[in-house]
């Protein structure tokens, strides 16, 4: 696990473990479960609803959805990417297509988030509670203007000028398209790594 991940072993709380890749239909779903997880024997395992879903409770699972804008996977070992540090093989499972990481923790108010475009990281970004700023790459996207610019501030004692779990609720629905993603009872497909 590397420094700055958001992975802890609690698990209550606003918390996120999420991959979205642009244009994958539900006939395409199993397949990149395949992709993301590469050498792994994976076994359909049910449905469970997205509120559920965005934060799985083990390592073996993974669940996935289409959304609107892209389709949504969900798996705790995406807690461990920075996104500098991408294994080659989720950029390539994107294939050209946009990308977008997104994973937070309640625990140590942590955010990871990041968007690929074409294979290239176009934004980045890390911040934690505790650490600060630890990765930043590209120009902050349009939903982050007002929290660097003070309009959301966690209070005069907070060591970030924003809540870091305030930026990362902001960032689903400015990235994801999807609102309320905490109540939702969307169905996905789950799946189990053995």
């Amino acid at each position: 696990m590397s420094e700055h991940s958001c992975l802890s072993s609690i698990t209550m709380g606003a918390k996120t473990a999420m991959l979205a890749i642009d244009g994958i239909e539900q006939d395409q779903i199993q397949r990149y479960v395949h992709t993301l997880r590469p050498g792994e024997v994976i076994h359909a395992a049910g449905q469970a609803p997205l509120a559920d879903a965005v934060y799985p409770a083990a390592d073996d699972l993974i669940y996935a959805v289409p959304l609107p804008r892209a389709a949504l996977f969900c798996s705790l070992p995406f807690l461990d990417l920075l996104p500098s540090e991408m294994p080659d093989h989720l950029i390539a499972a994107a294939a050209g297509r946009r990308m977008v990481l997104h994973c937070m923790h309640s625990v140590s108010d942590a955010l990871t988030f990041a968007v690929w475009e074409n294979g290239t990281l176009v934004r980045s970004l890390g911040v934690a509670a505790d650490s600060g700023v630890y990765e930043e790459i590209g120009d902050p996207l349009a939903f982050e203007v007002p929290f660097w610019a003070g309009d959301h501030p966690a209070g005069d004692d907070y060591p970030l000028p924003f809540h870091p779990l305030d930026l990362g609720e902001a960032a689903i629905p400015a990235l994801l398209g999807i609102e309320d993603i905490f109540l939702s009872g969307m169905p996905t497909q789950a799946f189990r790594i053995s």
